[in-house]
């Protein structure tokens, strides 16, 4: 019987790209950059290991980060802001 493969270092890396991507939303090109890695790696660990609560956690940091930056972009290009969000937030 195969045993599953340990998908940690996926999960850990997936987590740390999304809350650095969620910590640089004033600079949604980067943190939508730093999204799309975390989500490749969090796919990449679910495929290891379907069970695993930590991928599927990380995956929705990721796609949640993915999703703010992406309205962060489009809210400064609004504002003639270039890419670049400064105060007040995106609603």
């Amino acid at each position: 019987m195969a045993r599953p493969v340990d998908a940690r270092a996926e999960i850990s890396g997936a987590f740390t790209l999304g809350g650095l991507g969620l910590g640089g939303l004033y600079f949604p090109i980067g943190g939508f950059i730093l999204g799309v890695a975390g989500t490749v790696l969090a796919i990449r660990a679910l495929r290891r290991d379907r069970d695993s609560a930590g991928a599927i956690w990380a995956l929705c940091l990721c796609t949640t980060d993915m999703a703010l930056s992406l309205s962060g972009f489009i809210w400064s290009l609004m504002t003639g802001l270039l890419g670049i969000v400064t105060s007040p937030a995106p609603p």
